[in-house]
C-alpha cells in the first residue's frame, strides 16, 4: 500500500479534500441508492455520471434498462465516449490493472471473480439495441413520440424543426399578426393592436414579438393553466387586486362619484386657496373647474394633478404656511382627500397594467396560433413541443398509463445531468417517468423484488442559465425534497452529496464567486434555503486574476430626423461595439507587451484566451 503524505498545512487539507471527495464520487455512484448530487463547477459531475452508469453495469443492470439525460449533444457524446474507453480498457488490460480499476470504482476489495464480468461489459453495451441510452431529453422525447405518435396525437411522420426553421416560421408568424393578415383577423386581436401600438412604437413592437416567441412555452403554460386569454387575464386581475370588470373607466367613475360627496367642503377648501399664494390659488381653480364641468371624469386627470406630482407621488405641501395658521380646518381636508385620490390612482395603474397585459395576451395568443399553423402545414415540431407533447402523452392523455406501462418495462435507472437548467415541464417527463420507481414493483407483476430501481440528478444552482428557456433553479432544490420524500416513503436508500473540489479554477476566482454568494439576498435567489456550497480549490498556489470592468452605457443619441437615411450597421459608439473595441484592445497590449502567463512561466499567446 502507498502512504500518501502531505506537506504543509495546505497540503494536508488539499489531501483530506481528495480522500472526502473520493468518498462522496463513489458513494453518489452506489448502484442501490438514489442520489442528489449539488456539485460546484469543475468538481468532476461527468466523471460521478460516467461512474454512476458504470457501477450500474457492474451490478447487473442491463444497458437498455438505464436512461441517462443530458442537457445537450456534445455532452451525452462527451459521457459515451469516457464510458466506452473505460470500457475498452477493462476489455483488454491486465488483471491486476484491471482489479485495482474495479477496486477505485466501487471502493471496496475483489476478488478475481469480478473479471470475466467487467470485461464483457464493453460488448454487452455496442450489442445493446439501440444502444446505450445516453442522450438530450428532446432526443428521448423524439423518440418516445415516434414510438406512440397516434396516443400522442402528432403526425407519425413528422419533422424536427431547427433552430433556423423555427426562426423563420416565427417571423412569418409576427408579420402577420403585425400586418393585420390573419385569415380572419378578429376584432379583438385588432383592439388589442390598438392598445399596444398607442403604447410603443414599431421597434419595440417587433421586440415585443420576440420575447413573446422565447418566451411562449410559458405563455402556453399560463393560457392552458388559466383556460385561455379571458382566464388569464381575470388571474392577472386577482393578483393585481382588481374587481371583476373593473377597467380605468369605472374606478375614475366610482372616485368622482365619491368626490362629490365632499363638494360642500371641498368648494369652501378652494374658496380658501383662492387667497392664498400663487401655488394655492391654482390648485383652488383646479378644484373649481373640476365641480362646475359637466362630466367631472373628463377633468379627472387635472383633479389628480392638483394633490399628486408629475411621478404620480402625493405633493409634500397641499398649501402654504400662512394658509395653513389662518384656515387649520382645511388642512386635514386636503390630505385626507390626497390619500384618496393616491389610493385611486394606484388602483387606476393597476387597471392600465390590466389592460395592457390583455392586449399581449390577445396578441400572444393570435401569434402562436399562426405559428402552430405554420407548423401543422409542415407537419413539425419544434423542441419545446417534443417536451410538451411527451408531458401530455404520459400526464394528461387517455393512454398515458399503457404507455408508462410498455414504459415501465424499459427502464430501471435515470441519471439526470444539468439538473439546474431543467425546466419545469421537463421535470414533469421525468417525475412521470420515475413515478413507479418509488411504489414497489411497479406496474410489472412479473419484475423481480431483489431489482432497485433509482433516481440520480446532479447540478448546480449557480450554473443555472438558461432561465431564458423556462430552466428555474429553484427547482432543483424542490425536485431533490420531491424525491429525498418519495424515496423515504419507499423505504430505499439515499444519498445527498456535495461535490466542492474544483479541479478547473484557482483560489482568486472561486474566492470571488464565493464572496458574490455571502449575500443571503443573492444566495436565496437561487435555493429557498439561502444554503450554497462554498468552493475549495485543488489548484492552490496557481495564479489567478478577476478583474470587474464598468458597465458599457449606450451614449446619449438625438432623436432620427424623418429624413435620415436608415443604417442597418451599429453605430460606432454602440455599446456593443464599444466592449468589443476594448476587449481587442486589451487582448492586443498583452500580446504586444509578452504579458506573462504565470501559469506556464512563458508570454500569453492568441490560444490561450477564450471569449465567452
Amino acid at each position: 500500500m502507498v502512504r500518501s503524505r502531505c506537506h504543509g498545512q495546505w497540503g494536508c487539507r488539499l489531501m483530506e479534500a481528495l480522500r472526502q471527495t473520493i468518498r462522496r464520487q463513489t458513494e453518489a455512484a452506489d448502484p442501490e441508492a438514489s442520489v442528489w448530487v449539488s456539485a460546484n463547477a469543475g468538481t468532476g459531475k461527468t466523471h460521478v455520471l460516467t461512474q454512476r452508469v458504470i457501477r450500474l453495469l457492474l451490478n447487473g443492470t442491463a444497458p437498455e434498462k438505464i436512461l441517462c439525460l443530458t442537457f445537450t449533444k456534445a455532452a451525452a457524446a462527451e459521457m459515451a465516449k469516457r464510458l466506452f474507453d473505460t470500457l475498452g480498457r477493462w476489455a483488454t488490460c491486465p488483471d491486476d490493472e484491471l482489479i485495482e480499476a474495479l477496486e477505485n470504482a466501487t471502493g471496496e476489495a475483489l476478488t478475481r471473480d469480478v473479471l470475466s464480468p467487467a470485461r464483457r461489459l464493453f460488448a454487452q453495451a455496442l450489442d445493446t439495441p439501440g444502444g446505450l441510452k445516453i442522450q438530450t431529453i428532446h432526443a428521448f422525447c423524439e423518440r418516445l413520440l415516434r414510438r406512440f405518435p397516434l396516443e400522442a396525437r402528432v403526425p407519425p411522420h413528422f419533422g424536427v424543426l431547427d433552430e433556423r426553421t423555427t426562426a423563420e416560421l416565427l417571423d412569418k408568424a409576427a408579420a402577420r399578426v403585425r400586418d393585420g393578415s390573419t385569415d380572419d383577423q378578429e376584432d379583438h386581436v385588432a383592439r388589442a393592436l390598438d392598445v399596444i401600438v398607442e403604447r410603443i412604437d414599431e421597434t419595440r413592437f417587433r421586440d415585443l414579438l420576440k420575447e413573446i416567441a422565447g418566451k411562449r412555452s410559458r405563455l402556453n403554460r399560463l393560457l392552458t393553466d388559466h383556460g385561455g386569454v379571458s382566464g388569464a387575464a381575470a388571474f392577472v386581475a386577482e393578483q393585481l387586486g382588481l374587481m371583476p370588470g373593473e377597467t380605468e373607466q369605472t374606478i375614475a367613475q366610482a372616485a368622482v362619484r365619491d368626490i362629490l360627496t365632499r363638494m360642500n367642503e371641498l368648494e369652501d377648501a378652494a374658496g380658501i386657496l383662492a387667497g392664498g399664494s400663487k401655488t394655492d390659488k391654482q390648485r383652488g381653480a383646479i378644484i373649481k373647474a373640476f365641480f362646475k364641468s359637466s362630466d367631472p371624469v373628463d377633468v379627472f386627470d387635472d383633479y389628480v394633478n392638483a394633490f399628486l406630482k408629475k411621478d404620480h407621488e402625493p405633493q409634500v405641501k397641499l398649501l402654504t404656511n400662512a394658509l395653513r395658521d389662518n384656515h387649520p380646518e382645511i388642512e386635514s381636508l386636503l390630505y385626507d382627500e390626497q390619500g384618496r385620490i393616491f389610493d385611486c390612482y394606484q388602483r387606476i395603474k393597476a387597471a392600465r397594467i390590466l389592460a395592457a397585459t390583455h392586449a399581449v395576451l390577445t396578441i400572444a395568443a393570435s401569434f402562436l396560433d399562426i405559428y402552430e399553423q405554420e407548423k401543422s402545414l409542415r407537419a413539425g415540431l419544434d423542441y419545446d413541443d417534443l417536451i410538451l407533447r411527451t408531458r401530455d402523452l404520459i400526464t394528461k392523455s387517455s393512454s398515458g398509463a399503457w404507455v408508462l406501462y410498455k414504459l415501465d418495462g424499459g427502464i430501471d435507472h435515470i441519471l439526470v445531468d444539468e439538473a439546474q437548467d431543467t425546466s419545469p415541464e421537463q421535470w414533469e417527463v421525468i417525475t412521470a417517468l420515475a413515478e413507479e420507481f418509488f411504489s414497489g414493483l411497479g406496474a410489472h407483476a412479473d419484475r423481480s423484488p431483489d431489482v432497485v430501481r433509482t433516481m440520480f440528478a446532479v447540478g448546480d444552482e449557480k450554473q443555472s442559465i438558461y432561465s431564458f428557456q423556462g430552466a428555474d433553479p429553484e427547482k432543483f432544490h424542490e425536485m431533490r425534497e420531491m424525491f429525498y420524500q418519495r424515496s423515504r416513503a419507499a423505504d430505499q436508500t439515499w444519498h445527498s452529496v456535495d461535490l466542492d473540489l474544483s479541479f478547473r479554477s484557482t483560489a482568486d476566482i472561486l474566492a470571488v464567486v464565493d464572496g458574490i454568494f455571502t449575500d443571503m439576498a443573492v444566495a436565496r435567489s437561487l435555493t429557498p434555503s439561502g444554503d450554497i456550497i462554498p468552493h475549495t480549490p485543488k489548484r492552490i498556489g496557481a495564479a489567478g486574476l478577476v478583474e470587474l470592468w464598468p458597465i458599457v452605457k449606450p451614449p446619449d443619441i438625438p432623436e432620427p430626423q424623418p429624413w435620415d437615411a436608415p443604417l442597418d450597421q451599429q453605430p460606432y459608439d454602440s455599446p456593443r461595439v464599444v466592449l468589443a473595441r476594448n476587449i481587442t484592445e486589451t487582448i492586443a497590449q498583452w500580446l504586444d507587451r509578452g504579458e506573462l502567463l504565470e501559469s506556464q512561466g512563458r508570454p500569453i499567446r492568441p490560444g490561450d484566451i477564450m471569449i465567452l
